[in-house]
């Protein structure tokens, strides 16, 4: 996942995600079915693993757990942005070590 610069932003929106649905007393698969997805893809969401995630999907995500969108896409706090800068700085020495390997 090098090449990808939001992955640790996603990771983090997922958990908030996740957070949300397990609040709101849900399963993957109940809040799936809701919304039309598979438990593999809310999954994913959770996860951070889905690239593409439009702002819909996120509202959608949000009214089915009983929040809002603005709760979900919030400024991170600074407990979340002190995680964010270590996963950065966890990614670039594993990046820069992968770096120095020989060919």
């Amino acid at each position: 996942m090098a090449d990808d610069s939001y992955y640790d932003e996603r990771f983090l929106l997922g958990r908030r995600l996740r957070a949300a649905r397990e609040k709101a007393g849900l399963s993957q698969a109940e809040l799936g079915t809701r919304l039309g997805w598979t438990q593999t893809l809310v999954s994913k969401v959770e996860g951070g693993e889905r690239r593409r995630l439009d702002v819909f999907d996120v509202r959608a995500f949000a009214v089915e757990c009983g929040t809002t969108l603005g709760a979900l896409l919030a400024p991170w706090t600074p407990a979340e942005q002190a995680q964010l800068d270590e996963l950065r700085r966890r990614r670039a020495e594993v990046e820069s070590e992968e770096d120095s390997w020989p060919s």
